[in-house]
């Protein structure tokens, strides 16, 4: 689950940054699988904001963790960040706002690769 906050949740998506950089094509498409629809959860809920704080970390240590190794999945991320870049919570909006401005000069280097 995605829904821990605070420095529980930042570590957590450091660690999981570190397992997909050491495994991409074992983690990342499942891990991609929570990211995108967190990040997608437009509820005004505890738990959907929750969710999409932690959708938000975990975009953001992928980003920060595998630089230009995520570009084939560059295209999957950067519509929900976008959506997120307007979210009601400033941490969330934040941490979209820079993984999107990460993501943005990735994508020539995705074109043509296969998504995972």
């Amino acid at each position: 689950s995605l829904r821990r906050g605070g420095a529980l949740g930042g570590g957590g998506a450091g660690a999981l940054a570190s397992l997909a950089a050491a495994a991409p094509d074992d983690i990342l498409p499942g891990l991609l699988a929570l990211v995108v629809p967190a990040l997608e959860d437009a509820g005004e809920a505890d738990d959907a904001a929750a969710m999409r704080r932690g959708g938000a970390a975990v975009a953001a240590a992928l980003v920060s963790k595998l630089g230009t190794s995520l570009a084939p999945c560059c295209v999957l991320l950067l519509v929900p960040l976008m959506g997120r870049m307007s979210d009601p919570v400033g941490a969330v909006r934040e941490m979209a706002t820079r993984s999107f401005a990460a993501l943005v000069p990735l994508l020539p280097l995705a074109r043509g690769c296969a998504l995972p």
